[in-house]
């Protein structure tokens, strides 16, 4: 059986009976309607993300049940993610009272985290993921 990705969100065709139960839209909608798509994406996304956790498992679990092609897409994405990173313009910050920076020096010197409360989420790679670190500091899997 052959799988297949369609839309902006990337939506796996092994998602579109749970899709058309739970939403009514049916795979021509996702093509052709650029907010069901994201709205279905974003839900499936929200799925996997409570039941593996805010990490990679989860990222692979979005396109696929399969350990081992969620593992190939989530390598996928954060290559494209790495590509994007290399290549992206620095962001622009612009400190405005009440912006959650303490001053314009925490904005240019990157600390957006002055005055935020502490981020309670788990982080996006761990080792129990089957992440581990590699000499050359990259991340691989097992």
């Amino acid at each position: 059986l052959t799988s297949r990705d369609v839309c902006m969100m990337q939506i796996n065709s092994g998602w579109f009976e749970t899709v058309r139960k739970k939403f009514g839209y049916s795979e021509a909608n996702l093509r052709s309607d650029a907010c069901k798509c994201i709205e279905v994406g974003a839900w499936i996304l929200r799925q996997e993300v409570d039941r593996h956790g805010l990490n990679w498992r989860a990222v692979g679990a979005y396109n696929s049940p399969d350990p081992r092609t969620g593992n190939q897409y989530a390598w996928k994405i954060y290559r494209q993610m790495q590509a994007q990173l290399k290549t992206a313009p620095p962001p622009q910050v612009v400190a405005a009272p009440g912006a959650g920076l303490a001053s314009i020096e925490d904005a240019v010197a990157g600390d957006y985290r002055a005055e935020r409360a502490p981020e309670r989420r788990a982080p996006l790679a761990t080792e129990a993921d089957g992440f581990q670190r590699v000499p050359d500091d990259r991340i691989a899997l097992e």
